[in-house]
């Protein structure tokens, strides 16, 4: 499927299957062995949840999210901001800056997006 890769903004239909991405990641996870795979189960699984509870998919808020997921949510938010995708243009640097740091700080701790952007030097 290439839904995601399509130009032009997603239908709230095609967003709703988008959004499904992060329980079938964690179902193809799910019940690993290794240390490693139950940390990706929990990425997968956690990554699109918001701090204000209006993520997906569990729809969890605060510090109910996994700080693992938090983490790459953070990660997750800078690589989509700072990359051009078929569906839209790279972010312009002042404007990628506020961005980045507004939906980083969003979707995790404030503290850990305030970190990012230092390290980051956004």
């Amino acid at each position: 499927m290439t839904t995601w890769m399509e130009p032009g903004k997603l239908t709230d239909e095609e967003f709703d299957i988008i959004k499904g991405h992060a329980a079938i990641g964690a179902r193809l996870l799910a019940n690993g062995h290794s240390e490693f795979v139950q940390l990706a189960e929990v990425i997968a699984l956690s990554h699109h949840e918001r701090w204000d509870g209006r993520g997906y998919p569990q729809r969890l808020e605060a510090e109910a999210i996994p700080l693992e997921g938090r983490i790459v949510a953070i990660a997750d938010v800078f690589d989509a901001l700072t990359n051009e995708r078929p569906y839209k243009k790279r972010g312009q640097s002042t404007k990628l800056r506020l961005k980045s740091r507004n939906r980083a700080a969003s979707s995790s701790t404030l503290a850990a997006s305030q970190h990012f952007s230092k390290c980051a030097s956004i």
